[in-house]
């Protein structure tokens, strides 16, 4: 089965990148797996105490306590889960409509990888992936 891919514009007015178009793919479960293992590797070297996620709560809670915690990781840590994160991510060029591999000035506005980085998260958690 085919990884999942959607398409997102940005429509906020005020962005540097308003009407760019980018491309995210789902990643492979293996992907999502090494990332989840050195963010919490992260945390946990860096004294932060992981709650129980027993399948008491769900994966917004797993997201939020993560989105909390994981700014006090090692920033060299932090660093590569981002980079690989953006690895999901192709520009998608405005006059084919053709995707290529993201360039670091493809995006001009903080806020856009902001976005770019929540749609990656929701698209991997674990009731999407499938494999």
């Amino acid at each position: 089965m085919a990884r999942e891919s959607v398409t997102v514009e940005v429509t906020d007015k005020d962005s540097r990148d308003f009407g760019k178009k980018y491309r995210i793919t789902e990643m492979p479960w293996y992907q999502v797996e090494r990332i989840a293992v050195k963010a919490f590797h992260g945390m946990a070297k860096s004294g932060i105490e992981i709650p129980d996620f027993n399948g008491e709560g769900d994966i917004e809670d797993l997201a939020a306590f993560t989105l909390t915690a994981i700014f006090r990781i090692d920033p060299e840590i932090l660093t590569e889960i981002m980079d690989e994160m953006l690895g999901c991510i192709e520009f998608v060029i405005p006059k084919d409509g053709k995707a290529r591999k993201l360039l670091e000035n493809d995006i001009e506005d903080v806020g856009t990888v902001l976005s770019l980085r929540k749609e990656i998260v929701m698209m991997n958690k674990s009731e999407n992936s499938r494999g």
